[in-house]
C-alpha cells in the first residue's frame, strides 16, 4: 500500500493523475498543446489510460491524497496509515467516508512505475515533483470529493484548513492486472469498464 498527499492547482481548469512514460513526447509548450490543446486530444489520453481527469469545472489549488493498493501493492509506500480492505485493496476512512460528497466511476490509468498529480498544464514525460512509485500494470482509479469543512474542527482559529483537516480529494488506485496478465476479452461481461469523461463527476454525456 503506497500513498501520497499534496497541493495540486491548477489555471487551466483541471487537474490529472498521469503516468510520465505516456507523455514522453511533451518537453515544451508547443508539443503541450499539440498532445493536450484539446478537449478531443485529453479525451484520447484518457482512454487509453495515460491520464485521469480531477475535474470539477474550475481553477484553484486543493488537498490531494493519492493512495494505492491491491494483491501487488508494495506494503508501507509513503503513508503510514491508509485504510486496507480485505484482499489487499484500500478505501477511505471512517473519516473521510462521513464527509464524501461525490465519487466518480472508475478510470482506467496505465502505470509504469510512477504516477504524478498536479495541474493538467503541468502533465509531460518529466515532471518537476517526485510522484507515487508504484508496480506496472493497470489501475482503476476512483477519485471522491471530500466535504472537508464540514468536519467540526476542521478549520483553526484563522479559519484555515486545520492540521489534521480531510483534504479536498481522495483518490484510490486499484492495481486491476499486472504487465503480461490475462485479461477478459474487451466487451465480455467479466472485462472492466471504465468512465471516459473529462469531467469527473456526473452523468457521461
Amino acid at each position: 500500500m503506497a500513498e501520497l498527499s499534496g497541493v495540486a492547482s491548477t489555471e487551466a481548469g483541471m487537474l490529472a493523475i498521469w503516468a510520465p512514460e505516456e507523455f514522453a513526447g511533451i518537453v515544451d509548450q508547443q508539443s503541450w498543446a499539440a498532445e493536450l490543446g484539446t478537449e478531443d486530444g485529453i479525451r484520447a489520453r484518457i482512454e487509453a489510460g495515460g491520464l485521469v481527469p480531477v475535474n470539477i469545472g474550475g481553477n484553484g489549488a486543493w488537498q490531494v491524497v493519492l493512495r494505492a493498493g491491491g494483491p501487488e501493492a508494495p506494503g508501507g509506500g509513503l503513508g503510514l496509515s491508509a485504510p486496507e480492505m480485505p484482499g489487499g485493496g484500500v478505501g477511505l476512512s471512517a473519516r473521510e467516508e462521513r464527509f464524501v460528497m461525490l465519487s466518480s466511476e472508475p478510470y482506467l490509468l496505465v502505470c509504469h512505475g510512477m504516477v504524478h498529480v498536479g495541474g493538467i498544464e503541468e502533465v509531460s514525460g518529466r515532471p518537476a515533483d517526485t510522484g507515487l512509485p508504484l508496480p506496472p500494470g493497470r489501475y482503476s482509479v476512483s477519485v471522491h470529493l471530500i466535504e472537508w469543512d464540514a468536519e467540526p474542527g476542521s478549520r483553526d482559529a484563522e479559519g484555515q484548513p486545520a492540521e489534521d483537516a480531510l483534504p479536498d480529494f481522495v483518490v484510490l488506485l486499484e492495481l486491476d492486472y499486472r504487465p503480461g496478465a490475462r485479461m477478459p476479452p474487451a466487451g465480455s461481461a467479466l472485462a472492466p469498464v471504465y468512465r471516459r469523461e473529462l469531467l469527473t463527476f456526473g452523468t457521461a454525456g
